[in-house]
């Protein structure tokens, strides 16, 4: 039986009932935050935050389903958080974007990938713009996925959020 038709099923069952079953053939999606940076008032402190600790960030409210399953950071300032969050809530932090996808390992093991390329010590260009590493950091993204989707590995399509970015022209300089 198809998982659509176990919903439609379930939907006959009282609203507790519907919840239980809608997560038991739903799973948490496994998500890996790559980072710029990650310090107190970022937008990574922001958003990772809330999968983390909830939607108050405060370690009680209810937060996403989706799960936080590695990190990637590509700066390390003073302030961090990425290093005591990873510990606090048991995520390996990885060296490179390719292992935070492959949790180390030889497959794609993620259902989605978070990129926040908003903060850190990059250079300026001749316009007085930061250069925030996104279009690289997207590129080590989608040549992972490419690598490891072949015909004879898995097809699916890996969703990708940049909150922010969508404003900005994929043009390296």
């Amino acid at each position: 039986m198809c998982g659509a038709n176990r919903l439609h099923e379930s939907s006959r069952l009282p609203r507790r009932g519907r919840t239980a079953a809608f997560r038991a053939i739903n799973p948490p999606k496994r998500i890996a935050a790559i980072l710029t940076e990650y310090r107190p008032g970022s937008h990574a402190d922001v958003t990772v935050g809330k999968y983390l600790e909830g939607w108050l960030q405060d370690g009680k409210s209810p937060g996403p389903r989706s799960k936080i399953v590695s990190m990637y950071t590509e700066q390390v300032p003073d302030n961090d958080m990425s290093r005591p969050m990873a510990a606090k809530y048991g995520i390996p932090l990885y060296r490179t974007i390719h292992e935070a996808l492959t949790l180390g390992g030889d497959d794609l093991a993620v259902d989605g990938v978070l990129l926040i390329g908003e903060h850190g010590d990059y250079p300026m260009n001749d316009k007085d713009q930061k250069l925030y590493p996104r279009f690289k950091m997207f590129l080590e993204i989608t040549d992972t996925y490419a690598a490891l989707v072949t015909p004879h590995r898995s097809s699916a399509p890996l969703p990708l959020h940049q909150p922010r970015t969508s404003r900005f022209p994929w043009v390296s300089r």
